[in-house]
């Protein structure tokens, strides 16, 4: 007996986010779903896990440090996942500010990353300087 995985489904149902034209797990697809989930209240890891979203932190940094979101890490929680093991530590997160439209347009980035690429530029500039 073969069993056939049909496209858009997942081992345990349908996925939490319930659109099944939206199961792409694309970078994009993955920041937009967590913005639309965190719109209706904070959210931990396994909430993103649930929804088909494995590297939330790394999805989180990019909203925050590329893109502009306020999104802090507001607690972190022992939560039990679907097969009933505890897990220690997992972060809660909430959305508390979108950035603007014009920021969005202008390819926003944070002043923390706006910093980190100056003394990148500088260190550079110094490393040439020693090797010429």
């Amino acid at each position: 007996m073969t069993t056939e995985k049909k496209r858009g489904t997942t081992p345990y149902g349908t996925a939490p986010h319930n659109a099944a034209d939206d199961s792409s797990t694309a970078t994009e697809v993955q920041r937009r779903r967590i913005v639309e989930m965190l719109r209706t209240g904070p959210k931990s890891t396994l909430d993103f896990r649930r929804a088909g979203i494995m590297q939330s932190q790394t999805r989180i940094f990019e909203l925050r440090n590329r893109l502009g979101y306020d999104i802090p890490t507001i607690g972190r929680v022992t939560i039990a996942d679907d097969q009933g093991y505890l897990h220690d530590g997992v972060a809660v997160y909430e959305l508390i500010a979108e950035p603007s439209k014009a920021d969005a347009q202008a390819g926003f980035i944070a002043p923390d990353l706006a910093g980190v690429l100056v003394l990148a530029s500088v260190t550079l500039a110094m490393l040439a300087g020693v090797l010429a």
